[in-house]
């Protein structure tokens, strides 16, 4: 599959090649995922997904923060994450089908690109080589957000 890529679509590529859980993908696969992609913008305090929904879709944060919580609104509320630009979450959903492990919160006015499972298995479908590519990246974010989260943790892990 060739596609032409145009100058504006360069530049939305430019956007996804940051994202560290795109590295190493070619153009004609970031382009696919890029229209796949659903874009929203969501103002600070806004709830993106709630703990205990069901997924489907993992999320890349084009530009803003976002704060991840467990219990969130509850008294015992914890906040376990906080991630920005080029970050992303809901990756367990699109691992396998699961329910929500933590609310996720804009912070800030956030552009976020929502990416469901079945654009990713059509992926892998289209081109099986880079399944690999994006489970190691997926795996390479997770243990980098936990040696950030949790320094001590990531010492016992190894």
């Amino acid at each position: 599959m060739n596609l032409d890529i145009s100058a504006q679509n360069e530049k939305l590529l430019d956007a996804f090649r940051r994202v560290p859980l795109f590295e190493g993908l070619p153009n004609e696969v970031l382009l696919v995922m890029f229209v796949a992609a659903d874009e929203t913008i969501c103002r600070s305090g806004e709830v993106i997904v709630r703990e205990g929904e069901q997924g489907e879709e993992l999320y890349v944060i084009g530009r803003g923060a976002v704060d991840v919580a467990v219990n969130f609104g509850k008294p015992d509320q914890i906040t376990v994450g906080h991630l920005k630009e080029n970050d992303f979450f809901g990756e367990m959903c699109v691992i396998e089908p699961s329910h929500r492990s933590a609310t996720v919160f804009a912070i800030t006015t956030t552009f976020l690109y929502s990416i469901k499972s079945k654009t990713l298995n059509k992926i892998y479908q289209l081109w099986p080589e880079h399944q690999t590519t994006i489970m190691a990246n997926l795996s390479r974010g997770l243990v980098t957000r936990v040696e950030k989260d949790d320094p001590e943790y990531s010492l016992v892990a190894y």
